[in-house]
């Protein structure tokens, strides 16, 4: 039936929008990249609510939907950081770093490491039995994270000392580090289901919307690190302290 179909070609919309995002991220059309960006997420979040409510979930679905999540949410945010690193270093070429030892040009490489952890991620996620939490940060999240840098580096609110502080490929290259730990990490995340029941049962997940609402529309990018630091945070003070 046409039905089956139609969460399957949500997935593979995300991964087509994924890779027009590297097609833009290429030509350094920022702007686009993010907004393609954005697209995968929200196909992302589609593919798997599309399919629980037509009643078509599938094993092919699964295994799509983590492929497609390696490419936007792995490749893509490592593309973007190392394009992002390699201006540092003018003339910067591949073969000459490892024909040459050319060690100290080594550092955009580092990002590399990010599709690496995020399919390690996804592999771990799809052998995991259905749970009320996440184990380390998904891949969407941490995607978003990366992505928001190029952002705020563009972005007339950011002040001078963050930006100092963001260009320079040694902190680029400690982002990717930290976000390859964190997808992998072992402690557990809330998830954003909403539990029936009363207001109490889903407080965690509604006081994080709400913050979260709060700092977009306060900082913009800016806001996007800080809402990743602070589900991180509100879930290590909840899910973890009850052991759910």
């Amino acid at each position: 039936m046409l039905k089956k179909f139609i969460p399957n070609a949500l997935t593979l919309m995300n991964l087509g929008s994924g890779v027009l995002a590297i097609i833009a991220a290429f030509q350094e059309a920022w702007s686009l990249t993010f907004l393609f960006f954005v697209l995968c997420l929200a196909l992302d979040f589609l593919d798997g609510g599309v399919a629980r409510a037509l009643k078509v979930p599938s094993e092919l679905g699964k295994q799509l939907d983590s492929l497609s999540d390696v490419v936007s949410f792995g490749v893509l945010p490592a593309l973007v950081m190392f394009l992002y690193m390699i201006p540092y270093y003018p003339d910067w070429n591949i073969g000459r770093v490892f024909s040459e030892g050319r060690w100290e040009e080594f550092l955009p490489l580092v990002a590399v490491l990010v599709p690496m952890s995020t399919a390690l991620r996804l592999g771990r996620f799809n052998l995991m039995e259905s749970s009320s939490y996440f184990l380390g940060l998904p891949s969407p999240a941490n995607a978003l994270l990366l992505m928001s840098i190029p952002m705020i580096l563009r972005s007339d609110k950011s002040p001078e000392a963050l930006l100092a502080f963001l260009a320079n490929p040694y902190t680029l290259a400690a982002i990717c580090l930290f976000s390859t730990f964190l997808l992998n990490a072992p402690f557990r995340l809330f998830t954003l289901k909403f539990k029936g029941g009363s207001f109490q049962d889903n407080i965690v997940p509604i006081l994080f919307l709400i913050a979260a609402l709060v700092l977009l529309l306060t900082l913009g990018y800016l806001g996007i690190p800080l809402i990743i630091l602070l589900y991180i945070g509100m879930s290590l003070l909840g899910i973890n302290k009850k052991k759910a």
